[in-house]
C-alpha cells in the first residue's frame, strides 16, 4: 500500500462504526498487541500523549464500563 492509498483515520472509523458490536472488539483486540509493541517504541509520539490525557469521558461517551458492556453483548 502505498503513502497514497493509505486510509485515514476518518475513513476507517467511518467503516469500523458500521461494524457490529462483536467484530468492533474483534477489530479492537487485532490492534492492541500490535498498539502495545509500538507504545514501547515510540513513547514520545504526539498521539499517545493526547490519548493518555484524554478524560473517561472523552474515551467512553456513553458512560458505560468496558465489563459493562461486554457482559451486555454476551446475553
Amino acid at each position: 500500500m502505498t503513502p497514497a492509498d493509505t486510509p485515514t483515520l476518518e475513513q476507517v472509523l467511518t467503516l469500523a462504526r458500521q461494524l457490529r458490536s462483536a467484530d468492533k472488539l474483534r477489530l479492537i483486540a487485532r490492534l492492541a498487541p500490535e498498539l502495545t509493541a509500538t507504545l514501547t517504541e515510540e513513547r514520545s509520539d504526539s498521539a499517545w500523549d493526547e490519548l493518555l490525557h484524554m478524560s473517561a469521558d472523552e474515551l467512553a461517551p456513553t458512560g458505560q464500563d468496558s465489563a459493562d458492556v461486554l457482559s451486555a453483548m454476551r446475553r
